[in-house]
Parts: C-alpha cells; structure tokens; sequence
C-alpha cells in the first residue's frame, strides 16, 4: 500500500483519475479545504496487487489537538476519519 501525502498534488489526482468512475470528492483540491479547516491532514491509500486496485482517502489528526486530551504529548498519537459526506475505499 502506498500512502501519498496531500503536498504530492499531481501523483494524487493521477491516482484518483486513473479509477473509471472516480468521484471528485477524492481529489486532492476537495481534501484540501478540510485541511486548511483544520480538519486534519489528508492522506490517499493506495492500493494494488495484480488484480485489484483501491484509494482511501482519510484526514489524520493528532490527539493532542483536542482540548479534553491536553495531557497527551504532541506528535505520538493520532485518529483518522474520512472527509464529511463520504468514506471508504473505491
């Protein structure tokens, strides 16, 4: 599985367009206003063997972000959700 990063726009979107029936909500120009909401860092998952290939998109964020887990050290523990409105893999 590769994991292409939100900085690696083309690769991204190449990936994503590279999938018959894409959905636009997996490009990176859509993630990308979550992340500068504040929703996290967008990730792509990609998957590939020699018969099947998926993407995954998720929003990674780090838990010491939230208010109620102040006592947790920065940069150790992370959670991921999808963007709103949609999630899994195509």
């Amino acid at each position: 599985m590769d994991i292409i990063q939100h900085t690696n726009k083309t690769t991204w979107d190449h990936i994503v367009k590279s999938f018959e029936d894409y959905d636009v909500y997996y490009l990176n120009g859509y993630v990308e206003g979550f992340r500068l909401h504040g929703d996290g860092t967008p990730l792509l998952l990609y998957y590939k063997t020699d018969s099947l290939r998926g993407i995954c998109v998720l929003m990674v964020r780090d838990i010491s972000d939230a208010e109620f887990f102040e006592e947790i050290e920065p940069n150790t523990l992370y959670d991921a959700v999808t963007p709103y409105g949609y999630g899994g893999f195509i």
